[in-house]
């Protein structure tokens, strides 16, 4: 049970789904992370969550954070500690250079090779006209050279604080602030 005023419920973070039966708890923990919701508290991670299942129980995490977690099989603790022990990387490619091809091969070996273990890549493509993006897309892309296009790059410049390194990502409606604990130009 959760201290009064510290559940999801009440940080607007989660919702209980009923549903009159169990085809919907599993239509929902096959499909919710696309909409950014996870199945937050499976029967086979209680020993981790410290939650019986609760199969009407969900999260919202975003559908970048829920996807990865559902793909990789996690619960929230999990992803929470894998994330905490992982290192935020900005891999740099691209740019307005002669060397803009051996830029994106450099950059898909590199990024293939990256222990994901250990660092966690944040894709920065620098367009042959000099735009910087975030890119989300697959790695073969950059190095085929077809990286460049408006559902896998999003408009992003680094933040010049050195105190605070971040990659500053201008999105639709806002702007979002990825932490950066290095940069790697190749």
């Amino acid at each position: 049970v959760a201290v009064p005023g510290y559940s999801e419920h009440q940080a607007g973070l989660a919702v209980d789904i009923n549903g009159a039966t169990y085809d919907l708890y599993f239509w929902l923990q096959e499909n919710s992370y696309k909409y950014g919701f996870i199945f937050r508290y499976p029967g086979s991670k209680t020993e981790i969550t410290g939650v019986a299942e609760e199969v009407w129980h969900y999260r919202y995490v975003g559908v970048e954070a829920a996807t990865e977690m559902y793909e990789k099989g996690l619960c929230l603790e999990e992803y929470l500690a894998e994330r905490q022990s992982r290192l935020k990387i900005a891999v740099l490619f691209g740019g307005c250079s002669p060397e803009y091809g051996v830029s994106l091969q450099s950059a898909a070996a590199v990024l293939r090779h990256m222990a994901q273990s250990r660092y966690e890549p944040v894709m920065v493509g620098i367009s042959q006209a000099g735009d910087w993006f975030h890119y989300t897309g697959p790695v073969d892309s950059i190095e085929s050279d077809t990286w460049h296009n408006a559902e896998t790059c999003v408009p992003a410049v680094m933040r010049p604080d050195r105190s605070a390194p971040a990659l500053l990502v201008f999105g639709p409606g806002d702007i979002q602030t990825i932490h950066l604990d290095a940069a790697f130009p190749v």
